[in-house]
């Protein structure tokens, strides 16, 4: 933290009878927000493409003959995309994905209970890969997601590959093969 951001943040806690404010700021300042880094791919093509195609339901037949349920749709103004994830028992995750200048970030809400953010490493005109940044509430105990993968295949079906590393170090993928149950706007017109 700058000492002109940490000299601010002191007159606030002075002007607002809160030293204790300034103490806890300067001794655990925040994480400082990482830039993306220079050689970050630009996304916003396949921003855009996201935004354009990904909103509304989508299925996934897993190997036991059950289904995943998908659903994107767009919030706060369009500048994120809520990608919630259904199993088969009702279980859900959030991801949250949106631009950071020229890259994309991730926030995968994990049912495990931490939370890691991924950042664009690649891009073209069909695929994105994500690879992980940082993450909270992490556990010894529990896997992380470190790479996520979108790959569209035409209009109406993407393939998704999530890679978690266990807690042993050991790397687990998995992919996905959704298709198109429905889009936004259906989903509105039947509301």
């Amino acid at each position: 933290m700058s000492l002109v951001r940490m000299r601010a943040l002191g007159r606030v806690a002075l002007l607002s009878g809160s030293i204790t404010l300034l103490g806890a700021c300067a001794a655990h300042p925040p994480a400082q927000a990482s830039a993306p880094a220079a050689s970050s791919p630009d996304c916003s093509r396949f921003w855009q493409r996201m935004s354009v195609q990904l909103p509304g339901t989508w299925q996934a037949d897993l190997e036991n003959g059950k289904q995943l349920t998908e659903s994107f749709s767009l919030v706060s103004n369009q500048s994120a995309l809520v990608e919630r994830f259904i199993t088969p028992s009702g279980k859900q995750t959030i991801s949250v994905y949106h631009p950071d200048q020229r890259s994309l970030m991730l926030t995968h809400y994990c049912g495990q209970g931490n939370q890691p953010r991924l950042r664009s490493a690649q891009v073209d005109a069909d695929q994105l890969v994500l690879r992980f940044l940082d993450a909270t509430n992490m556990s010894a105990e529990a896997s992380v997601l470190v790479e996520k993968r979108l790959r569209f295949l035409g209009q109406d079906a993407f393939d998704q590959t999530e890679i978690y590393r266990g807690p042993d170090g050991a790397l687990e993928e998995t992919v996905f093969h959704f298709k198109r149950t429905s889009t936004e706007r259906e989903l509105r017109d039947t509301r």
